[in-house]
């Protein structure tokens, strides 16, 4: 039987020789000999781990078989063991069966019995070979998710929590990033590092989710506990049981911050740019700033409100639905909050007022406006805020 190895302990050399080549002829393919109850203990000893089932001789000099298997199931107690004994004592049998010995044989050696005895163990070994290679793959197992989890703790913020989302644990990368400790985790709302600054409709939509069981990612603002904010590319697993009922869920997080400030300093820049080039456009004369400008940009003429130019931006945006007409009476709508034109605070006057966070609302979007005053009119830049 493969993985499987026997000891075979007998002082008869003989005899010991002759059931040897029986053992590996028709039953096991690796059996050690001992030449004595002390060899075989000492043989047994150095290696207990790689023993499996032990045949011995009763009546042998130095230490007999009874007394050698009762010190190796101390050492081993699930270990499987046959007696074989050149008489029939009933004493011999009683004592071997109070030490736990599986099977007892009598010499001379009937093959039939052996053969039904031997049959026995191997369904034994089968079973314990089973067991015992669940037993490695469960501790192989075990030893990957340890190393699993090992590169999930240095590379990533990972967090446990509870039905609830209340934390159950949190890696060294989450402590780090938050400034929490474990002691101030364990237990909290993840909303303890959430920023005020994250709608509420955000979180209700992961949790909408969650409960379908499906895997939830985005991109969220958090807080560290000394009141800095920190960006994370979030991603949400439930964590289910055999019956596929939700029992967890683990967070995975990518500290995304450096990227998202670069990405805000790069608009900022742009923004800066743009408004530079405007600047600069606005010494031209009307139609020629307005086809330069690089956003949508239009004339309006000082009397009559009328838009008489556009650049060509605005014309994609705004001139496929109205006509120029059209668009000079409804461009701006007319809600609280907004500028919009009216002949008791003229357009100017408001855009004075509201300085550089002039905000006006068309087709129910917002645009920061830029007005230059001209000779006959205005320019109006618009730049939607975002």
């Amino acid at each position: 039987m493969d993985g499987i190895r026997v000891l075979y302990v007998e002082d008869n050399s003989a005899t010991r020789d002759s059931f040897y080549r029986i053992l590996k002829k028709r039953y096991f393919e690796n059996v050690d000999c001992a030449e004595d109850g002390q060899q075989g203990l000492e043989l047994f000893t150095r290696q207990p781990e790689i023993y499996d089932f032990v045949i011995s001789d009763i009546t042998m000099p130095k230490l007999d078989g009874i007394a050698m298997i009762e010190q190796m199931k101390r050492i081993k107690p699930e270990l499987i063991t046959m007696l074989i004994s050149g008489k029939d004592d009933r004493m011999e049998l009683i004592r071997a069966i109070e030490m736990g010995v599986d099977r007892f044989l009598i010499k001379p050696i009937n093959y039939q019995m052996l053969d039904v005895s031997l049959s026995k163990v191997l369904g034994q070994l089968n079973s314990l070979t089973k067991t015992r290679k669940l037993e490695q793959e469960r501790t192989e197992a075990t030893r990957l998710m340890e190393e699993y989890k090992k590169a999930v703790d240095e590379s990533t913020i990972f967090s446990i929590g509870d039905l609830s989302g209340r934390i159950k644990y949190a890696n060294r990368q989450f402590r780090e990033v938050s400034g929490y400790s474990l002691e101030e985790l364990v237990g909290q709302p993840h909303s303890i590092v959430r920023h005020p600054d994250m709608p509420k409709e955000a979180f209700a939509q992961m949790w909408e989710t969650l409960h379908a069981k499906k895997v939830w990612k985005g991109m969220v603002k958090n807080r560290k506990k000394n009141g800095d904010p920190y960006y994370v590319d979030a991603t949400i697993v439930p964590i289910t049981d055999k019956k596929g009922e939700v029992i967890e869920y683990a967070g995975i997080r990518d500290d995304i911050t450096d990227l998202v400030l670069k990405e805000r300093e790069l608009e900022k820049l742009k923004d800066s740019q743009r408004k530079e080039e405007v600047s600069k456009a606005l010494t031209l004369r009307s139609q020629e700033v307005l086809d330069v400008i690089p956003l949508p940009a239009l004339f309006l003429k000082k009397d009559s409100r009328q838009i008489t130019q556009t650049n060509g931006l605005f014309q994609e945006l705004f001139l496929r639905e109205w006509s120029l007409p059209a668009a000079s009476a409804e461009l701006f709508e007319k809600e609280e909050g907004y500028l919009y034109d009216d002949e008791e605070f003229p357009l100017e006057q408001r855009y004075e007022l509201a300085g550089e966070e002039a905000l006006v609302l068309i087709d129910g979007r917002e645009f920061y406006l830029n007005l230059a005053p001209k000779q006959e009119g205005f320019i109006l830049t618009l730049f939607e805020k975002r």
